[in-house]
């Protein structure tokens, strides 16, 4: 594996698109055309560069200027997410393959949205309530202390409704 090829893994791996393993996912900064060279040794990635400049076109550095150097490139994704019938190629690769890889990073990055975000919050407790939250977990056998208060306050919240 070429140097440039590992540096492109590592990138799609912190984008959560495409996984190698024994490499480390980082924040590489990449251009479209590192991509493209890259899918001529694992043709994974050309598979998910559509999928990337369609739905998070940050990941790519100066991609403006990448698609001026392929211009059917943007075109030919257009073209993948509208028509029914896919008997044509983008990067070398089936456009159906490219087509399911888009999909599901779509629908990944919609359910990483819609995940409930939590908050954190910083309180003091004296020695004795910190060992009775931990008594408490381990009787209710919850798997840690935020778990533990979250029930309780539920537990409270339906006493009082």
């Amino acid at each position: 594996m070429t140097p440039l090829t590992q540096k492109v893994l590592e990138r799609l791996a912190y984008e959560k698109i495409l996984f190698t393993s024994g490499l480390t996912p980082l924040r590489n900064r990449i251009t479209l055309q590192q991509a493209i060279d890259a899918a001529d040794e694992e043709p994974r990635v050309a598979q998910v560069i559509p999928a990337l400049i369609l739905y998070k076109p940050a990941v790519f550095y100066n991609l403006d200027f990448d698609l001026k150097i392929h211009p059917k490139l943007k075109d030919q994704i257009l073209k993948m997410m509208k028509e029914p019938a896919l008997d044509f190629e983008i990067l070398g690769q089936p456009a159906h393959e490219c087509r399911v890889q888009a999909e599901r990073y779509f629908k990944f990055l919609n359910h990483k949205k819609k995940k409930q975000k939590s908050l954190t919050r910083t309180f003091r407790f004296a020695y004795r309530d910190i060992e009775l939250l931990e008594q408490l977990t381990q009787k209710l056998n919850l798997s840690g202390s935020s778990e533990t208060i979250r029930k309780l306050i539920y537990e409270k919240w339906e006493a009082v409704s």
